[in-house]
């Protein structure tokens, strides 16, 4: 009977420690009921965690493309400056070329105003000289007009108290023939002497319009008044005194026949052709803006990539300083080859040229005349 009870009281702190275990598995279920809304919380924060991190990742990506355009458009940005600087550069070069050819340009314009002053007033004072000369003259062809008709009349009166006669009628129909012939001499002189004061009055009046540029940089008219183109008026010659119609006869000189008395006066010799005048490739720039005449020996030429254009230039190469340069434009290009001639080889280099048209400036401010028909070209000592 002990046993059994002895037994039951050992067995009795196992239930105490069963209940113990019991109380605290129920503890720790009881902490893990509390602790999985922390858990569920951890989770939830878990997922917004990634889903921040891949917004994070796509946004990153977007920087980093925007950094890759900007490095791209930086480039470009790079080249586009280097491009804009060389342009920048050579347009101040330009900038740099021009000013200096206006600077000539407006210093050949002084030297040619100076030049078409000194000829308006040696003009002025060369007319004044001739007016006085004309008047003069004439004055003085009168006064022997009405001294030779004085001395006419009182010989046809001498003759004619001498008695009527066929031989002192037909003497004095001589003397007043000759009278006439004086009175006509008389009048053509004083005729060329009013037409010479006449074209010295048009010069001076030429050198007034085209004597002085408008403006400092007008290169073109200003230079068609200089000396080359103005030649100074010779001096007046000297009047010779005519002989006086009362002065008697010398008994030894032979007396005109009737045809030398009845022939007419002397006509003065027809004035002479004037030869032509060119200037050299070297003067063209002065007279910018005129027509003029052009002798050139060509140094290079070319024709443009459509081989519709060709150049004639005064210089080797074409864009040295103070080149001239002449264009056969189109048409005249197809005039030459639809007669078989190539004009590059027809002007080739070393030959002489004469060309004819108006001084005009290129887009680099060198003089050219342009040929628009084969009468404005030719070579120099063929017709």
């Amino acid at each position: 009977m002990n046993a059994p009870a002895n037994r039951a009281s050992s067995a009795h702190p196992s239930d105490k420690q069963l209940v113990h275990d019991l109380l605290e598995v129920k503890k720790l279920i009881d902490y893990a009921r509390s602790c999985l809304p922390g858990v569920e919380q951890v989770e939830r924060d878990l997922r917004a965690g990634e889903q921040l991190l891949q917004s994070v990742r796509g946004a990153a990506s977007e920087v980093r493309a925007s950094a890759d355009a900007a490095a791209s458009e930086r480039a470009e940005f790079k080249s586009e400056v280097k491009i804009r600087s060389e342009q920048l550069q050579k347009v101040g070069v330009q900038t740099r070329d021009l000013l200096a050819q206006a600077a000539a340009s407006v210093e050949q314009c002084r030297q040619a105003a100076a030049a078409a002053a000194e000829d308006r007033r040696f003009t002025l004072a060369r007319v004044e000289e001739f007016r006085d000369e004309a008047g003069r003259l004439i004055a003085q062809a009168k006064s022997e007009a009405a001294a030779a008709e004085a001395a006419v009349s009182n010989i046809q009166r001498g003759l004619v108290s001498l008695g009527g006669s066929e031989g002192l009628a037909k003497i004095v129909i001589q003397l007043d023939t000759l009278a006439k012939q004086v009175r006509r001499l008389t009048f053509v002189s004083a005729l060329g002497l009013l037409i010479a004061v006449f074209c010295g009055l048009w010069l001076v009046l030429h050198t007034a319009g085209h004597g002085s540029p408008s403006s400092p940089n007008d290169t073109g008219p200003a230079a068609s008044t200089s000396p080359e183109k103005n030649p100074r008026l010779p001096d007046p010659a000297p009047s010779q005194p005519a002989p006086a119609t009362d002065a008697p006869t010398s008994p030894d000189r032979p007396k005109p026949t009737d045809e030398a008395l009845n022939a007419a006066p002397p006509q003065p010799d027809p004035p002479r052709a004037k030869e032509e005048e060119f200037i050299g490739p070297e003067n063209v720039l002065k007279h910018l803006g005129a027509a003029c005449r052009v002798k050139m020996t060509i140094r290079s030429n070319g024709q443009s990539r459509d081989h519709k254009f060709v150049y004639l230039n005064s210089k080797k190469p074409f864009t040295a300083e103070g080149n001239f340069e002449v264009v056969l434009m189109p048409e005249v290009v197809e005039a030459f080859k639809a007669q078989g001639v190539d004009p590059v080889a027809r002007y080739a280099e070393g030959v002489t040229v004469v060309v004819a048209g108006k001084v005009v400036a290129n887009k680099d401010g060198r003089p050219r005349i342009e040929v628009r028909s084969r009468d404005q070209l030719r070579v120099a000592g063929e017709n």
